[in-house]
């Protein structure tokens, strides 16, 4: 298998888990980029993967769900088994990775931009390292926080502001992530993504999953109460 694989800051950590016993670099593309640019920015490439490609993949219209589909059916020509035999063995060996997306859109873009200016001077002062949560009887303990930023490999451009990283002591993670949606209105996105090696948790619901996850998110972004809004617009 190649030496280089494509993925983006806000995709699961599936991948890393997976591919890091698999390949021997992992190469991680800003968000937005194209992935034939990629593939020209890496000749050695011959697996690629985007944020979309082991999601459910609804954007069948968009390059980046053709690409799914399009994996999909190569695995399961491969493997000879169902969608969820090979779901069920990869969680078996690897782990599952509950992971979802709430997207709030046509924001007023002022509002999101202090929304995110906000909440990294939030989470990048010091006195929030190593912060606890406590949601029912889940405790969740900051590891680690950044503001992520793109090192172009081939010309060293770098692109700040690609996303605000959460990382928990357990391997979970928040992400949040302002893009235009328009000319006029913005969309902030919220990741969540929780890793589960037991078996016997594998069978849950991705929300109750990740309502802890999720509520604190909402809780230091306050994204409700400053943009009026209930919940988000779309769900993945």
């Amino acid at each position: 298998m190649a030496s280089w694989l494509v993925s983006i800051s806000v995709a699961s950590r599936t991948r890393d888990y997976l591919y890091s016993e698999l390949i021997h670099w992992i190469y991680k593309a800003k968000n937005g980029v194209s992935w034939t640019e990629a593939v020209e920015q890496a000749p050695s490439l011959e697996l690629l993967q985007c944020e979309l490609g082991s999601s459910r993949s609804d954007h069948l219209r968009e390059k980046d769900g053709l690409w799914a589909v399009l994996v999909w059916l190569s695995i399961l020509a491969a493997r000879k088994q169902s969608v969820e035999e090979i779901v069920r063995d990869h969680w078996a060996k690897f782990g599952r990775h509950y992971y979802c997306r709430f997207d709030y859109e046509a924001l007023e873009p002022r509002t999101a931009y202090f929304i995110m200016r906000d909440l990294e001077a939030l989470i990048t002062d010091k006195s929030f390292s190593h912060q606890q949560f406590a949601v029912g009887s889940n405790i969740y303990s900051v590891e680690r926080t950044d503001s992520f930023e793109y090192i172009d490999p081939v010309d060293g451009t770098v692109t700040k502001r690609q996303g605000l990283r959460i990382i928990f002591s357990d391997a979970s993670r928040l992400i949040f992530r302002m893009s235009a949606s328009s000319h006029v209105r913005a969309t902030l996105r919220i990741y969540a993504e929780s890793y589960e090696k037991d078996p016997s948790q594998h069978n849950k619901e991705p929300q109750s999953v990740l309502s802890p996850l999720i509520a604190i998110a909402l809780k230091i972004s306050q994204i409700h109460e400053r943009t009026g809004r209930k919940g988000p617009t779309v769900i993945t």
